[in-house]
């Protein structure tokens, strides 16, 4: 009887055993199967982060290219000031013209021309610091050493913008590449200081939004190191 009670007990126990293993093993399944659902929803928004933030891109340089056509018609306006100016004082004496300094110059930059386009540029700004196309031009000496991957001279430049033309209009992307070309050259708290301003004190530009990107980017990097 001692027997039989003893074999039905352990009948109970593997039996017990038996159901608690395969609930383990549900349970072990679910929870890879929510590892993996949460993979393919982080990697899903980093996706859709890097779509918008090319986007973005992509609208800040139509934004730059619409803002050349109007600084461009804007300094052509400016030019005949500069044309009714010499002609009275030196006849028909003109001279070269601010905006054609600024296109020939502008031409060499987009032909890949760095050295050459930073020279007319720096001269146009030297010549005509009040001009229209002041900002624009300081800016681009900039942008010839960045496309160049000198960060610590495109520094400089935007830091130029950002001193000389805060009420430009070119001011927020020169502060953005200013932010980028930090992070390029290795300081990246400098870099999430200027993305922070950007957000701070320009809330409704298409540069905020890219500086928002890039600080959700850097927080998500530091939480992976932190753990």
């Amino acid at each position: 009887m001692f027997i039989v009670r003893g074999i039905v007990c352990l009948f109970f126990l593997c039996l017990v055993a038996s159901c608690a293993a395969i609930m383990n093993s549900q349970e072990l399944n679910e929870l890879r199967s929510e590892v993996v659902r949460l993979n393919v929803d982080n990697r899903e928004i980093r996706d859709k982060s890097n779509r918008l933030s090319e986007d973005l891109k992509n609208l800040i340089i139509s934004v730059e290219g619409l803002r050349d056509k109007v600084f461009s018609l804007s300094q052509s306006l400016n030019d005949y000031s500069v044309v009714l100016e010499n002609r009275l004082k030196d006849g028909d004496g003109v001279g070269v013209l601010p905006s054609s300094l600024y296109s020939s110059a502008y031409g060499d930059y987009s032909m890949g021309k760095f050295d050459l386009a930073y020279s007319g540029f720096e001269e146009f700004v030297n010549k005509y610091p009040g001009a229209e196309l002041g900002a624009q031009a300081q800016y681009y000496m900039g942008e010839c050493f960045y496309s160049q991957k000198q960060w610590g001279k495109a520094i400089v430049e935007y830091e130029k913008v950002v001193q000389n033309y805060k009420k430009s209009s070119i001011c927020p992307s020169a502060m953005l590449k200013l932010a980028l070309s930090y992070e390029s050259s290795g300081d990246k708290n400098k870099s999430l200081s200027i993305f922070t301003e950007i957000v701070k004190e320009l809330p409704q530009t298409p540069e905020a939004a890219i500086a928002k990107e890039n600080i959700k980017l850097y927080d998500g990097n530091r939480d992976v190191r932190e753990k």
